[in-house]
């Protein structure tokens, strides 16, 4: 005969602890993809952020190249540094729409929000890009272009020799 008070042992379930301990397991695996995802995040926006600052910053260049080369087409009544020698021992933005240099106080990055060109009009940017140009030598054939780009806690310096070759 088969007593109603039988005590039976049940094999098929999980206890308490069991669950308990599968749910912090399964909260620590989705707490490590989230941090890798956060960080692999960061580091795509950071590397982003590097990869303008360094566009910028070359942009700034060819802009002294640019006017160095329209003062060459301009013929030999025009200096070579005709536009860039305001700069010569200051502190400059530049513009590559207008393609000039200017002096500037703070030199923070405009965006045109418009067609999202960077230039000297639009909203101010957390970029800052200071142009320095400094003369090498007194035979009027060297200058060397500096360029500062900061935004955040970060700074990119770029550096390189434009010559005058038409003497």
């Amino acid at each position: 005969m088969h007593s109603p008070h039988t005590n039976t042992t049940h094999t098929g379930g999980f206890t308490l602890i069991e669950v308990m301990v599968a749910m912090f397991l399964l909260a620590l695996v989705v707490a490590a993809g989230a941090t890798a995802a956060s960080s692999g995040l960061r580091a795509t926006f950071a590397a982003s952020d590097r990869v303008t600052a360094f566009y910028m910053a070359q942009e700034a260049v060819e802009v002294v190249k640019n006017i160095r080369d329209t003062n060459a087409k301009k013929g030999s009544s025009w200096h070579w540094l005709n536009g860039i020698d305001p700069c010569i021992g200051t502190t400059c933005e530049a513009d590559g729409i207008a393609g000039t240099l200017s002096t500037c106080s703070n030199c923070t990055v405009l965006r045109d929000g418009a067609n999202g060109f960077f230039g000297d009009t639009g909203d101010g940017t957390r970029f800052t890009r200071v142009v320095e140009i400094e003369e090498i030598g007194s035979e009027d054939r060297e200058i060397r272009v500096d360029v500062t780009m900061t935004w955040d806690d970060n700074k990119l310096i770029i550096s390189e020799h434009v010559f005058n070759w038409r003497i």
